[in-house]
């Protein structure tokens, strides 16, 4: 199984949220009723309004142009599977993601689409440094010089 890495963002989403958006905005965001149900691949997950909205122009977006969007039936997050959208709503509220690669390759595209660019940022840095480092390692290996031959293989001169 691969490793499980946590991240951390570096700004809680309140102080994210403050850096995103005006101040009349804030009088939108705590007007929103409380609750939201997103759903993907017909489950659905409850989540904050208020935080949804404060976290991700997205749902700002979507909960403004549409206030009641979600109140009385889920609100449907398409092109995202399940898992990838209870990993997106735990870094929305906790400001923490463990990654393995298979995660952060699914966690790209729906933190791009949701507009969550510090997860998306997290995700991809993550990804970058790890198959540099997977790349690194098997150039390492197949660029020894005592490479394993069969018996009674010799090495051939350059390679």
């Amino acid at each position: 199984m691969p490793e499980i890495y946590q991240l951390t963002s570096e700004t809680p989403w309140c102080e994210a949220a403050a850096n995103m958006y005006n101040p009349r905005d804030w009088e939108d965001i705590t007007n929103l009723s409380q609750k939201v149900m997103l759903q993907a691949e017909g489950q659905a997950i409850p989540c904050d309004r208020a935080r949804l909205a404060a976290s991700s122009k997205f749902f700002h977006d979507k909960f403004q142009v549409n206030p009641k969007s979600g109140e009385h039936s889920p609100l449907v997050i398409k092109g995202i599977d399940f898992d990838t959208l209870k990993d997106v709503v735990y870094f929305v509220y906790n400001g923490r993601i463990q990654l393995t690669l298979e995660k952060a390759e699914k966690l790209i595209p729906a933190s791009g689409s949701l507009m969550l660019p510090e997860l998306t940022s997290l995700c991809k840095n993550f990804s970058y440094t790890n198959l540099k480092m997977i790349n690194q390692l098997a150039l390492t290996y197949t660029g020894l010089p005592n490479t394993i031959l069969s018996k009674g293989q010799q090495r051939k001169p350059g390679v």
